[in-house]
């Protein structure tokens, strides 16, 4: 088990350093819902690409 615990690490390390770029990694987006009412029970986003980020676009939900 001692081995196993060992290739696990070396194998994070060797993924690790194949990440140069940390920028270039993109999670989701962020969303934050609008309290204009759009009738038909549909709901409106405005979308970032991150808390406090830049805005990206409004969406509609129905």
């Amino acid at each position: 088990m001692k081995k196993l615990a060992g290739m696990k690490r070396d194998f994070s390390s060797l993924e690790n350093k194949k990440l140069t770029d940390l920028e270039a990694i993109k999670g989701g987006n962020y969303a934050v819902q609008s309290n204009v009412d759009v009738g038909e029970g549909c709901t409106e986003f405005d979308v970032y690409d991150k808390p406090g980020g830049t805005y990206i676009r409004r969406d509609t939900y129905c």
